[in-house]
């Protein structure tokens, strides 16, 4: 049975997305704004939770992206998959590393050999970003050592 929680509840949870926001747990505070139903709020706290939900999502899906990165850089794949996937759950218009992301994701599958799933990931970059992307070459370069 789902409950529904009243205003003053969806507004105790904005207060609280706005502190662990401010305290820097950048995660938590973007899965609290995703349980956050908006239609509950009224206008003022309806403001505050959409610039809130904002900056939360913004910085937890560059978190994410960078410990996606660390993992990588450590051949840990599983974990560097699982925090480029999170990052890009909680991505952002205008974000400037979805493209990276989907690189990521092809030099995991072609490190895993899985050169199909790799070769889609790079012509995705190339097809969707262009030379546009920051990381247009590589996929040029991954396409090539995959086959494609």
């Amino acid at each position: 049975m789902h409950e529904t929680l009243g205003h003053g509840d969806q507004e105790q949870r904005v207060e609280f997305l706005r502190q662990r926001l401010h305290a820097g747990d950048f995660v938590e505070a973007a899965m609290i704004a995703e349980l956050i139903d908006p239609l509950q709020l009224r206008d003022g706290p309806l403001a505050a939770f959409r610039e809130l939900r904002a900056s939360a999502f913004e910085a937890a899906s560059s978190e994410l992206f960078n410990d996606g990165l660390l993992y990588f850089a450590a051949d840990s794949l599983d974990a560097a998959r699982r925090a480029f996937e999170s990052s890009l759950h909680f991505i952002f218009p205008g974000a400037d590393h979805d493209d990276d992301i989907i690189f990521y994701f092809g030099r995991i599958a072609e490190l895993e050999g899985d050169f199909v799933s790799a070769r889609e990931y790079y012509t995705r970059v190339i097809e969707e970003w262009g030379t546009i992307s920051n990381v247009y070459g590589d996929a040029v370069t991954g396409l090539a050592r995959v086959g494609g």
